[in-house]
This record gives C-alpha cells, sequence and structure tokens, in this order.
C-alpha cells in the first residue's frame, strides 16, 4: 500500500487540496465543520483506486482523476457523518464522531452540505460520465442506509440481503473509483467494465473483512473492537452463526475474543467466511487480468493481497 501512494503522492495531494477548498464560502458554522471532516483523511483507499486504475493508460486525464477522487472522497465523508447519526455513533476513527461533536442536526446539515460539493467537484471535470457514475454513487449510498435499516430490523436476515448492503454501502463507491480511473484513463469499454467489477469485488471483501475485524482479534482499530456485536448488527460473522448454528452473536458478547474466535471456528463460521471472502478476490483476480498490462498492475494486485492477509489476521492468524 505504501509504495502505490508513493507512485501516487502528487495526485493523492492535490486531490485533497480540491477537497480542502469545497469549506472555503460555507456559510455559517459550515465552513469550520467542514473543515474539521476534510482534515482527517484516513488511508485515501478510494483516492488510491482511482489514481492507480488512471495509470492504466498513457495518456490520462489527469485532471478529471484529480476532481473524481476529491468528489468521491466528500461523498464518503459526507456518507459517514450521516451513518454516525443513524447508528447513534459516538467515535469515528477513535475520535469523536460529528453528531457526538455538534449534534445531529448540525451533523446531518454538514453531511448534506459535502454531498452537494461533492457533485461540484464531479461537474467540474466536464465529464459526463464522471457525473453520471458519481451521481449514481451518491444514491447507492442512500439506497444502502435503507437496505441496511430493513436488514435490521428482519426476523430473517438473508444472504442476499446482506450482499445488498455491502453492495450499495461499500462496493458502489470502491466501483465508482475504478470507473472514473478508467474513464480519465480512457480505457476501452471492456477495460472500463472490467476495472468497475474489479472495484466491485475488491469492495465487497473489504467491507466483509471490515465486518470480521469487528471480532477485536486484532487491536488499537480505529474503532472499538466488538461493537457491531453488542449493537446486534447483522454482519458477515453474525450472519453465518445464525445460518450454521442457529444462534445469535450476542449470546456470545460476555465471552472473551479468544473464546469467541474458538467458538466461530469451531462452528464453521469463520472457515465460510474466508471462503466467501477469497471468492471474492479471486474474482477480482481474474477483472484484473483484463485490465491493461502496465506495470501498476502489479500495485491493484497488492492491494488484494494486502485486504487477503488482514483478513487472515482479522479471524486470528
Amino acid at each position: 500500500m505504501e509504495a502505490a501512494r508513493e507512485l501516487i503522492r502528487e495526485d493523492l495531494e492535490s486531490s485533497w487540496e480540491l477537497l480542502t477548498l469545497q469549506s472555503d464560502g460555507a456559510p455559517g458554522e459550515l465552513c469550520e465543520r467542514m473543515r474539521f471532516l476534510s482534515a482527517r483523511q484516513g488511508k485515501r483507499i478510494r483516492s488510491t483506486l482511482v489514481f492507480l486504475v488512471s495509470r492504466l493508460s498513457d495518456h490520462t486525464d489527469t485532471i478529471s482523476a484529480r476532481l473524481s477522487a476529491a468528489a468521491i472522497e466528500l461523498l464518503h465523508v459526507a456518507s459517514l457523518a450521516h451513518d454516525d447519526v443513524i447508528d447513534d455513533s459516538d467515535l469515528r476513527r477513535g475520535e469523536a464522531s460529528a453528531p457526538s461533536r455538534w449534534g445531529n442536526q448540525m451533523a446531518v446539515l454538514v453531511g448534506d452540505y459535502a454531498f452537494a460539493r461533492s457533485m461540484r467537484l464531479a461537474i467540474d471535470s466536464k465529464r459526463s460520465e464522471i457525473v453520471e457514475t458519481i451521481n449514481h454513487a451518491s444514491c447507492c449510498l442512500t439506497a444502502g442506509e435503507v437496505a441496511e435499516l430493513d436488514l435490521s430490523r428482519s426476523a430473517t436476515p438473508t444472504w442476499d440481503a446482506y450482499r445488498e448492503v455491502i453492495h450499495l454501502k461499500t462496493a458502489s463507491l470502491l466501483e465508482t473509483c475504478c470507473r472514473c480511473g478508467a474513464i480519465a484513463a480512457g480505457l476501452s469499454t471492456l477495460q472500463t467494465e472490467a476495472s468497475a467489477r474489479f472495484g466491485h469485488r475488491f469492495g465487497m471483501a473489504f467491507q466483509m473483512c471490515d465486518d470480521l475485524l469487528d471480532l477485536g482479534a486484532i487491536p488499537n482499530l480505529d474503532k472499538p473492537a466488538r461493537t457491531d456485536l453488542s449493537n446486534g448488527l447483522v454482519n458477515l460473522p453474525a450472519l453465518l452463526l445464525r445460518e450454521l448454528t442457529g444462534k445469535e452473536m450476542s449470546d456470545f458478547a460476555h465471552i472473551s475474543t479468544a473464546e469467541l474466535l474458538s467458538t466461530l471456528e469451531a462452528t464453521g463460521v469463520l472457515g465460510k467466511a474466508r471462503s466467501l471472502l477469497n471468492d471474492e478476490l479471486d474474482a477480482a483476480e481474474r477483472e484484473l487480468s483484463l485490465m491493461p498490462n502496465l506495470p501498476v498492475r502489479i500495485h491493484l494486485a497488492s492491494l488484494l493481497e494486502d485486504l487477503r492477509d488482514r483478513s487472515i489476521e482479522a479471524m486470528g492468524g
């Protein structure tokens, strides 16, 4: 990941400058609040995908790539502000969340403004394909919140419903990153679609891994461990446990992380999770083979391997 970031460092820095400029001129308290959200860069995985895919060409539209990355990151920031309101979360990346700092009303308004400014960035690319792609992602994120609420209220959550949630809330945005990168690179239709599918598969595996991280096998994460478990959320291990044993994750909230991992291994939950996650990563590798065979492809392949290793850690090694 670090080698990839070094390759695209100038693009990453320029796109973040574009994002932070969206705070300028915001009325009232929005300016300060937007600056706060813009200061929390995170791992920039979304921008990294945009820029790596955009390098699969010798005639990249750099401006469009940077505007796309800034728009997508701002869209992600907006969705997190809204997520924390809906989930009643006190923490985000180890710090007080937007609603915890400012209250729900201000957090919603800042999120709304960030959504609007992300579309302004997309429009500035003057590429209709990019505008349509990012607009579609915005719709998917909202639909994903609705689908997640429906899933949480269901007495019989299904695998298909879970996949729809993680597709809309996570995979759709990573798919958007790769599609925008391919558009900026001027790739053929076939290569663009392969790039988008790569992003989708990577995104599905990314969210599955995130669900597994909640088990607590890896200490010192950006968010408290086992919050999904304590809140009774329907995530990957919870769904598999119900499917394989008929039990609920909340039944094991009182035991240690080591005991929990041992139980999930013995019941076949972790084995099934490994298989499902590896299926997504293997499919992403197949899509990668259809993309232009330039040196930068090595870095995209390394993202898949990093995620594979991370998922192994998340399940206790």
